[in-house]
């Protein structure tokens, strides 16, 4: 059984089908690199090493019958297992894994052969990075008429880990240097065999790199055979010595809005002590619109150098306090009525309107409220209050007078006049009572309509008994139903004011009929147009 030395399995591993390895392997022969062969263990005679002498590449296959696979590649990480860890390869399992991969190569190349009788494993050496590749001896037909095949095992891969620093920043110094040499020595590697095959290398440039600015610092890995195979880049930083550098301290604030609904706001409103710099904010000016919290930024610019600049953030809380306006105009209404017609309060909103500094949506409440009907001569006031959105709330007494004259059978009944806000009643001789002692209402679900006769409104007014079913109805006196005024559930005790305006040239002459739970009334209406 024959056998190789070293050299020549360096050279029988570039013995492929390829051309590339052929020529590889004439190159090999033509130099003289052939070798010594040797009998397992016995050298050859030198009469048959003289035999070798000058042989052809043809000569050499023929010799020797060699059979050859490709070179594989192995990476360091092995298996990778569900939990993130890993199994490296060593000598061992790369002789394992190799012998694998020959095994399956063998059984499609030459299907039926068996190991240990058609073919064994010889030597093996583990593969080197930057030195010579492993090799894996295969050996065919060991015991009739042995043929050999070296196996190129190669690694690919070896880096773990670039340890690559985080950015760094300085200020301008005289002991910048000495620091960023320490900044630069940090880099480090981690590989799966010796981190020795591998340098760093990086552009820090002490000559332009310690004035102030921002470096971008490239490291980059190289490996024993010169090829380039991981960079990093981290920022190194160095600022400008500050001088006078501003200071910006911020307090936070409430600001009210004035009548026109305006606030102005100052730098020195929201600074809590800021230094060295000028004041200026980026909201000098609130509206209606800022009600609640604004975040304002207040800049402290230094006084020797105008790009230095420093910022803090105060919230500035806008509120509305101002109440809202009934202006300053006259505030007092007069009514008459005939004695026997009823006075229905209006809603004095429409005559007194408010306005506010907000401008939305404003609330009003009156008491008495509209409404409320009057059938005795009275003089008071009434109050009317309005809220706006923010919750402020104003108030004016309206002055009520009402006065009663005397019904004249002559004339007829008089109309029911509309409140007026002239305020100059002058008739002494006329009755008066406060508003307190005017009535509330009707009771018992008595129906109650004035005035009647009639010119163009005729009001009616009840209050339920018991809660229960309204259905109030106008009629032609030929009995044809005109207008339903309410048909609805009622609730007890309380007053219930219904309008009855009909249509020009409908008629002079209308029935009406209350029905009210058990309770039904009915009557007749008279319009003098």
């Amino acid at each position: 059984m024959k056998h190789f030395t070293l050299n020549t399995l360096i050279l029988l591993s570039f013995l492929t089908a390829t051309s590339a390895h052929s020529a590889l392997a004439a190159n090999y022969l033509n130099n003289g690199l052939l070798g010594t062969i040797t009998e397992f263990g016995e050298t050859t005679s030198d009469a048959r090493q003289d035999e070798m002498t000058g042989i052809t590449l043809s000569d050499f296959f023929e010799e020797f019958n060699l059979i050859c696979m490709p070179p594989i590649e192995f990476t360091s990480v092995r298996t990778t297992y569900p939990d993130g860890t890993i199994e490296l390869h060593d000598a061992t399992t790369i002789q394992q894994d190799a012998q694998m991969m020959a095994d399956a190569w063998i059984s499609v190349n030459y299907p039926g052969f068996i190991h240990g009788q058609d073919y064994n494993y010889g030597d093996y050496t583990a593969p080197v990075l930057c030195g010579n590749p492993g090799n894996l001896i295969i050996v065919f037909n060991p015991e009739t008429a042995p043929q050999f095949c070296v196996l190129e095992i190669l690694w690919k891969d070896l880096i773990k880990q670039l340890n690559c620093p985080e950015n760094l920043t300085l200020t301008e110094g005289s002991s910048n240097l000495t620091d960023i040499q320490s900044w630069l020595s940090t880099v480090t590697v981690e590989a799966y065999v010796s981190s020795a095959h591998f340098s760093v290398t990086h552009n820090f440039n002490a000559s332009t790199m310690l004035a102030p600015g921002q470096y971008t610092i490239t490291f980059t890995v190289t490996d024993c055979l010169q090829s380039i195979v991981r960079t990093c880049q981290p920022t190194l930083t160095i600022e400008a010595v500050q001088v006078d550098m501003p200071e910006a301290v911020c307090q936070d604030i409430t600001l009210e809005l004035d009548a026109g609904g305006i606030a102005s706001l100052t730098p020195e409103m929201i600074d809590g002590g800021s230094s060295n710099g000028t004041l200026s904010v980026d909201i000098s000016q609130f509206s209606c619109d800022n009600l609640g919290d604004n975040l304002v930024t207040l800049t402290v610019t230094g006084t020797s150098n105008s790009s230095l600049t420093a910022t803090c953030t105060a919230t500035v809380s806008v509120v509305d306090n101002s109440l809202p306006d009934f202006g300053k105009g006259n505030t007092s209404i007069r009514a008459v009525i005939t004695e026997g017609e009823e006075y229905l309060l209006d809603d004095l909103s429409l005559q007194f309107p408010a306005t506010d500094n907000c401008g939305g949506v404003l609330t009003y409440t009156q008491i008495p409220p509209a409404g409320t009907i009057f059938t005795t001569a009275t003089t008071g006031n009434i109050i009317l209050g309005v809220e706006d959105a923010s919750g402020n709330y104003a108030e004016i007494p309206v002055k009520f007078t009402l006065q009663v004259r005397k019904y004249n059978p002559k004339k007829g009944g008089g109309k029911s006049l509309s409140a007026d806000s002239s305020g100059s009643g002058t008739d002494g001789s006329l009755k008066s009572a406060s508003l307190e002692n005017s009535p509330s209402g009707i009771g018992d679900g008595m129906l109650r309509t004035w005035p009647n006769p009639f010119s163009n409104r005729l009001y009616f007014q009840f209050i339920p008994a018991e809660n229960s079913h309204a259905l109030l109805e106008i009629y032609s006196v030929s009995g044809q139903k005109i207008e339903t005024l309410i048909d609805r559930p009622v609730i007890k005790d309380q007053p219930y004011s219904l309008e009855f305006t009909p249509a020009d040239g409908s008629g002079t002459l209308y029935l009406y009929r209350l029905q009210l739970g058990n309770y039904s009334k009915s009557g007749k209406i008279i319009r003098n147009p």
